[in-house]
C-alpha cells in the first residue's frame, strides 16, 4: 500500500502504479534466464537485487506440460547472506470461459475484507461453491482444490503452499484464478507473509489439470 513498507526497522520504497500502490511484485517485467529446456518442460532463473528490497533473492520457476496438465514449481532462495527476506509469491493464470462459467471448491473459503481493494487483515466466510457468474477482483483464503467450468472446458487447480487466491474477471471472456502464498499488502497486514532467513529457501507450486474440453 502506498509503495512503501518497513521491515526490521528499515523503510523501503517500491515503484508505484497508476493507483499509487506497488502491485505484481518486482520480477513481473524482468528478463529470466533459461537454465534448462526440453520438449515438454522449461526452467527459468532470476536473481533479484533491488533498492526497495532488503536482500538478494534467487528464484527458479519450472514448467512441465503433459497431455492433461501443467505443473508449475517455484523455488525462492535468500542468497543475500546478511538480511532476512520478506516474501509473498503470486502468479496470474487466465482461463478462457463462456458466460455460463462457475467455480466450486473442495473445502472452505473466506474472502479478504478490503477497503479500496486493499485487504484489511480480516477474513469473512464466503460460499464459493457453485458461484454463478459475477464480477470479481477479490482475494480469498481457500483450503481445497478449485474447479472452474464452462461450456468450453473444465479445469482443476491443485495448489501447494499457496493458500490464497485472487479471482479476477476484468478481462472479457476470461477468469483469472491466481494462486498466491499471501494476500495483497501482506507487508502491512501480515496475511501469509513468509520470512526467509539467509541461505534458506521456500517452495511453492500448483498443477492445472484439464478434466473436460
Amino acid at each position: 500500500m502506498g509503495g512503501e513498507y518497513e521491515f526490521e526497522g528499515v523503510k523501503y520504497y517500491l515503484p508505484r502504479n497508476e493507483e499509487g500502490h506497488a502491485i505484481h511484485g518486482l520480477v513481473l517485467n524482468e528478463e529470466w534466464d533459461v537454465i534448462s529446456i526440453g520438449e515438454d518442460n522449461v526452467a527459468l532463473k532470476h536473481v533479484l537485487n533491488h533498492p526497495g528490497y532488503p536482500t538478494e533473492l534467487t528464484s527458479i520457476i519450472k514448467y512441465a506440460l503433459n497431455d492433461e496438465s501443467l505443473n508449475v514449481e517455484i523455488i525462492v532462495r535468500n542468497t543475500g547472506g546478511l538480511r532476512n527476506a520478506p516474501l509473498v509469491v503470486g502468479t496470474h493464470p487466465y482461463f478462457i470461459v463462456s458466460d455460463d462459467w462457475r467455480m466450486s471448491i473442495q473445502g472452505d473459503a473466506r474472502i479478504c475484507e478490503s477497503i479500496n481493494k486493499i485487504p484489511t487483515g480480516r477474513l469473512i466466510p464466503f460460499n464459493l461453491d457453485d458461484v454463478v457468474r459475477r464480477e470479481f477482483d477479490d482475494c480469498f483464503l481457500i483450503s481445497g482444490d478449485i474447479t472452474l467450468e464452462s461450456q468450453y472446458s473444465m479445469i482443476r487447480m491443485v495448489r501447494r503452499n499457496m493458500p490464497y487466491v485472487q479471482v479476477f474477471t476484468g478481462v472479457p471472456n476470461a477468469v483469472a484464478i491466481e494462486p498466491m502464498s499471501g494476500a495483497p499488502d501482506a507487508y502491512h497486514n501480515g496475511m501469509g507473509l513468509t520470512i526467509i532467513k539467509p541461505g534458506e529457501e521456500e517452495r511453492y507450486g500448483f498443477t492445472i489439470s484439464v478434466l473436460r474440453i
